[in-house]
């Protein structure tokens, strides 16, 4: 199961404080080895957003899992997080 991730930033001083700990973030979720989601791409728009995320899960993982796993690791950084299944051809 595939997973578009549209981001889009809380407030504007959200926008600082995701580019100053983005990197961070983006490796502790690569090296999440049991994790039931794989970060794929982030494609962001532009410096204010949106961003763009493809991720691959697990069998049995759903939109409701996988919303729930961005709102926890990407809440904490400034973002609204809306979760769309897409089928990759």
């Amino acid at each position: 199961m595939h997973f578009l991730i549209h981001h889009t930033f809380k407030l504007d001083q959200n926008v600082d404080e995701f580019w100053a700990v983005r990197d961070g973030v983006i490796s502790a979720i690569d090296n999440e080895k049991d994790s039931n989601f794989e970060s794929l791409s982030c494609l962001p728009i532009g410096r204010n957003g949106p961003v763009f995320c493809m991720w691959e899960g697990k069998e049995g993982m759903t939109a409701e899992h996988m919303q729930t796993y961005i709102d926890i690791r990407f809440g904490k950084v400034g973002f609204l997080s809306n979760v769309s299944i897409v089928m990759l051809f």
